[in-house]
Parts: C-alpha cells; structure tokens; sequence
C-alpha cells in the first residue's frame, strides 16, 4: 500500500516552453574566466564572438549588451562542462533569442506584470535572474520585448516570452 506521495517539480530553470510556438536558440560559449553560469538566466555579450557572459555592471551598462536566456539541456559532462551551480567557462551551450522558457523568478509573478532582469547581484540574489518589480537601480525592465505566459509564486517556476530582436528596447531602473 502508498504511504507517501512525492512531488516533483513540474519544470526546472531553463526549459523550453510551449512547443507550439517556434524558438530561435543560438550556439554561444562562456567566456566567464571562473564563474558558472546558470540555466533560465540572461546572459549579455561576452568577449569572443559567441561569446557570452553574466551580466556583471550597472543596469545602465547591460541595457545595451543583452543577448539571450540559457536554455537547460542534458548532454553536459560533469565535472568538466557543468559544475555545482551551472556551466563552466568555455562550455558551448544554447541561449534562447525568440520563443517561450521557464524561468526561477526572485518574487511572485503574473500575467500582465513587467518583466525585469537582475543586473548587479548582491548575497543570495542571482545575475540574469527574473523579477516583476524594481529592485532600487539593479534591474533592467525588458517589458518592451518580453511577457509572462504564465505566473508563479516566490522562487516558482514561470513561462516567460521573449523576443531578443527588440533588445535595444530594454531600459535600466533609475
């Protein structure tokens, strides 16, 4: 007889969403000299030409540099491509350009809400991670090209949308 039943979690950062509509996933490579780089985060451009890296200055300065959202995937070797928090400097890996994933958002989100990218990180707080409202100056307000499909809760998982040809839309929190 079931005593007990286990939930498990329904997506996980970086997923693919909505296979009905079509995705437009670019080739880049880390060009992050130590860090890792998680699933389900922005990443703005790196150094090399598929380059990319964590957004790691002002809000002001990423506006501009935005590439794409990392898409999860299986095939990684551990411990030599994917390491405790993500990938590892020099791994190739898909960014999703145009099309829908699931995201780990920072606060509860919902259709309708602006949709904000986390900038300069602080403690527990995550680069490249999803929120819905300012957070002083360390956010990039990308509402003018992306939307919630579908909300969450606090650290949920939500379906977000995101349409990286109108990136030069993105503006910095004041």
């Amino acid at each position: 007889m079931q005593t007990e039943v286990t939930l498990y979690a329904e997506a996980v950062a970086g997923l693919l969403a909505d296979n009905t509509m079509s995705k437009d996933c670019l080739t880049a490579i880390s060009d992050e000299a130590s860090a890792e780089i998680p699933f389900g985060v922005m990443v703005c451009n790196g150094t090399s030409e598929l380059g990319v890296k964590l957004l790691n200055t002002s809000a002001a300065a990423m506006a501009t540099e935005l590439r794409g959202v990392t898409v999860f995937g299986h095939s990684f070797d551990k411990p030599n491509e994917l390491g405790d928090t993500g990938l590892k400097p020099k791994t190739a890996f898909n960014i999703l350009s145009k099309g829908r994933i699931y995201v780990q958002v920072e606060e509860a989100v919902a259709i309708g809400d602006d949709v904000r990218v986390r900038a300069v990180a602080a403690g527990a707080e995550v680069k490249g991670a999803f929120r819905a409202t300012a957070d002083g100056t360390d956010c990039v307000d990308i509402s003018a090209f992306a939307r919630w499909i579908r909300g969450a809760e606090e650290d949920g998982f939500a379906v977000l949308e995101i349409d990286m040809t109108n990136a030069a839309l993105a503006v910095a929190d004041a």
